[in-house]
């Protein structure tokens, strides 16, 4: 074969089947000619492209882009490069693309040609999309970390101040009692030993409040639907005593499906439904739950009539071990709240509340619906 024929060949074959479109485009837009890389993006056979223009491959914002920006560079200029488009064939596939692009006079020809090198930059956007993603994740750890690094802090000041007091309280007890003379009378002792029980008692809380705490942090997997309405009937069965002994009066109205963790829902409605039994008022304790619907979501409502708080003050009752009031006698840990907030936000959700000193509070949180 004539090494000039084989060359052509070669050339022609190197043309039509690049790892990237080339088309030769008029001054209009207009496409002359195209490889046939560029073709098989547009059509799905190998038949031969029917008259159209640039334009008609790009969205409305493409097509402004190329009136306001590449033709104008292309006539000034001559060239431009690195243009992010995306093609869209007449089927409505859509590719995205680098061009590249430069000015041609053909012989005397006042009418220029446009050269285009096409490039299918899909991978590209692929690995980007994943970057983001990635990213994206790597701040939602990083901010994760910093929270449960701050929650380490707090827990840290909790041991050696919190869970020191009723250790010292218990100790000056037994070291009065071995002090000779001491608690001589029974009703001494009595009031000793009942100290020291509360101090454990205390102590005992804290340390169930930190565990479920712990656990409430773990971002569960997989939600599954669960019912509500079960849920708070466990929860009532678990604060029987708590209820009886305070003469609380819960209502639950009827209740949606919602996506989650039903061991995680029991201890947000457990720990919302104690914590309007532990800050009552003077009136008999009542509880209210219902909900409505928003979109895809269910809007729960947790209302009581305790003695309530300053709302300036709403953003505090959701910290890690921040109470409002120490030195109410309400023997609250600060830690029940701040579980609530984990367990909304690990489902979805958003949590918050209103309140109003003396006529109680209303604590509303988010579930997706199953």
């Amino acid at each position: 074969m004539n090494p000039e024929v084989n060359y052509r060949i070669s050339y022609q074959s190197f043309f039509e089947n690049a790892p990237c479109g080339y088309i030769c485009l008029d001054g209009d837009g207009t496409i002359i000619t195209a490889n046939q890389t560029f073709k098989n993006w547009i059509q799905d056979d190998e038949s031969p492209l029917p008259e159209m223009n640039l334009r008609d491959l790009l969205g409305a914002g493409g097509r402004i882009y190329l009136e306001t920006h590449v033709f104008p560079l292309l006539h000034m200029k001559g060239e431009v490069s690195e243009i992010n488009l995306e093609l869209q064939s007449p089927k409505g596939k859509r590719i995205p693309v680098l061009i590249n692009a430069i000015k041609a006079e053909l012989g005397n020809d006042k009418n220029p040609v446009f050269y285009f090198t096409i490039i299918d930059i899909s991978q590209r956007k692929l690995y980007e999309k994943e970057l983001l993603e990635a990213r994206k994740k790597a701040d939602e750890k990083r901010k994760e970390l910093e929270q449960i690094n701050d929650q380490l802090e707090r827990f840290a000041y909790s041991v050696s101040h919190d869970l020191k007091a009723p250790l010292n309280t218990i100790l000056g007890i037994v070291q009065l009692l071995e002090l000779s003379g001491s608690a001589k009378k029974q009703s001494e002792r009595d009031k000793y030993f009942e100290m020291i029980k509360l101090n454990i008692h205390r102590m005992q809380r804290m340390t169930t409040d930190m565990l479920e705490h712990a656990r409430s942090v773990q971002k569960p997997e997989n939600l599954k639907p669960v019912n509500l309405n079960a849920v708070c009937g466990a929860v009532l069965d678990i604060l029987n005593d708590e209820i009886n002994k305070n003469e609380a009066k819960i209502n639950v109205n009827l209740l949606p499906d919602v996506l989650g963790t039903e061991t995680q829902l029991i201890r947000l409605f457990q720990n919302l439904i104690s914590n309007a039994i532990r800050y009552k008022s003077e009136k008999r304790p009542q509880i209210d739950i219902s909900w409505d619907l928003e979109g895809n979501f269910a809007n729960i409502y947790v209302k009581d009539n305790g003695i309530g708080f300053d709302v300036n003050e709403a953003d505090q009752v959701f910290e890690f071990m921040k109470r409002l009031n120490k030195g109410d006698g309400k023997n609250g840990t600060g830690i029940g709240l701040s579980t609530c907030k984990k367990i909304v936000e690990n489902h979805g959700g958003e949590i918050g509340v209103k309140s109003t000193p003396g006529k109680g509070s209303t604590f509303y949180f988010t579930l997706k619906l199953a």
